[in-house]
């Protein structure tokens, strides 16, 4: 499925580079770790009602286990797992969860994915820098605020745009999660809860790659000539506003990508995020069998991304990637006719997903 995203981009001007810009994103990581640090001497902890709490509540964790025995028996009964809490897997749609990873905040479409955990992530049945290890993996989500923190209050935006995409790597969560369990202390019960481990670890983990999609709206909103709000000021912890700065910074990055022909592979190669990640890195097909339950769900969790391509495209005249547009289209059909809307059951993403995929055709045809 869209193979074009596959491929290694050609530059035919050769591969820009923006040294203020990566300033700006090492400023914005040196947030992301002093909020870190914050939240890991806070007592903060996520709701009782939780999606993914439900899930290890279900686990056989216990101090006669190892981690990598739970990880084993996740790995087998990941799929019942997922389809307990409706979450999408090869076995089944799944439903938008209007309280999931981001607990209201918006509307998501969650994917269970196999684990990227292997026998070699373990040591004597213990889980290798289980602390660092992401098992939740954001795709897309509607945000464009700067601030590390998934469970912050919520932002104005447009109600087309509240959704997002995640993959969730349930063995791994698993595997996390007992590990934790045997490491935390038994005196200190208030800050060594499910509920504190969840938003402690798992929650944390994934910020970096949180601030990526925010990065990518604020850019994206300005290909579409939307507005895009300057942060409020963050107290808790105390942290450098770079949104203005950010937002002049991909001005220039626009300006320079309208002012070329370069091909689709190419624009995504461009597009810098955090440090290391382009945005290309969030087209990457997650581990999974590519079976029409998942399909859908891979396809729309793109969507974002694709009419960022396109557009640029469409501005810039490039008329180029023939290949490219017709596996769009040929995509976009196989989806039309397999009548993958019918399985969201949600009027308003359905809405969204058309109005984004009809304009996206328009630009393409």
């Amino acid at each position: 499925m869209l193979p074009m995203f596959s491929q290694t981009p050609v530059f035919t001007r050769g591969k820009r580079l923006y040294p203020k810009h990566n300033y700006l994103l090492d400023g914005l990581e040196n947030n992301r770790l002093k909020f870190v640090e914050w939240v890991m001497g806070s007592a903060k902890v996520v709701p009782s009602s939780y999606l993914l709490v439900k899930i290890l509540q279900s686990l056989p964790i216990g101090p006669e286990k190892t981690a990598q025995e739970i990880f084993y028996y996740t790995s087998e009964h990941y799929l019942e797992l997922a389809n307990m809490v409706e979450i999408t897997s090869p076995t089944d749609y799944g439903k938008v969860h209007e309280q999931g990873i981001f607990h209201g905040r918006c509307k998501e479409l969650i994917l269970a994915t196999e684990s990227q955990l292997t026998p070699g992530d373990f040591t004597n049945g213990k889980l290798n820098d289980w602390q660092k290890r992401q098992p939740i993996r954001i795709v897309y989500h509607p945000f464009t605020e700067l601030t590390p923190d998934l469970l912050a209050d919520d932002e104005v935006i447009e109600r087309v745009s509240l959704w997002a995409s995640i993959e969730l790597d349930i063995p791994m969560l698993a595997a996390q999660y007992q590990q934790w369990y045997l490491r935390k202390i038994p005196d200190d019960v208030k800050l060594h809860t499910i509920y504190s481990f969840l938003y402690h670890y798992p929650l944390t983990s994934c910020l970096k790659n949180y601030l990526d999609i925010a990065l990518f709206n604020r850019i994206a909103r300005k290909n579409l000539g939307l507005k895009v709000d300057s942060d409020p000021i963050h107290t808790q912890p105390s942290l450098i506003n770079y949104s203005a700065k950010i937002d002049n910074s991909f001005d220039n990055i626009l300006e320079d990508l309208y002012d070329t022909d370069g091909q689709w592979s190419e624009i995504v190669e461009t597009i810098p995020l955090s440090k290391g990640v382009m945005l290309a890195d969030y087209l990457t097909l997650p581990k999974v069998p590519m079976l029409r339950q998942v399909v859908w769900l891979i396809v729309f969790s793109r969507l974002p991304i694709i009419r960022f391509i396109t557009r640029i495209a469409y501005i810039t005249g490039n008329n180029t990637d023939r290949i490219y547009r017709h596996q769009l289209r040929k995509t976009f059909n196989e989806l039309k006719n397999d009548r993958a809307l019918n399985h969201v059951n949600d009027k308003e993403l359905t809405q969204l997903v058309n109005f984004v995929m009809n304009d996206i055709e328009s630009m393409i045809s």
